[in-house]
């Protein structure tokens, strides 16, 4: 009888690990200018919703958020907009067990 408690506690750790490994995905991402060059945004806070990130020199970004609808925004710009998309400040959808790969663009 006294082995079946570690066994069961095990197996709830393992479902309690899997569920929640479920609901964070992971956002990669990089950030341009809206110009001809695409020239690529470093060391700018990125935010989708209130989870944030920063760009790194190539203007590349990781943030772990839950899924759900967010804004993407990035800090001294005014406008974002996701290639793919053609409006500006439009909010994007992110699925459970869905990591998202993004070009954000700013102007």
């Amino acid at each position: 009888m006294k082995r079946i408690i570690p066994i069961t506690v095990l197996l709830f750790l393992i479902i309690i690990a899997t569920v929640m490994n479920s609901w964070a995905l992971s956002v990669r991402g990089q950030v341009v200018k809206d110009n001809k060059n695409s020239d690529p945004v470093q060391g700018r806070q990125v935010y989708i919703g209130d989870y944030e990130g920063e760009t790194d020199v190539n203007g590349n970004f990781v943030i772990w958020i839950e899924p759900g609808r967010y804004i993407v925004r990035v800090d001294g710009y005014g406008e974002t907009r996701i290639e793919g998309h053609n409006e500006f400040n439009r909010a994007i959808n992110f699925r459970p067990r869905q990591d998202r790969s993004l070009r954000v663009i700013v102007r």
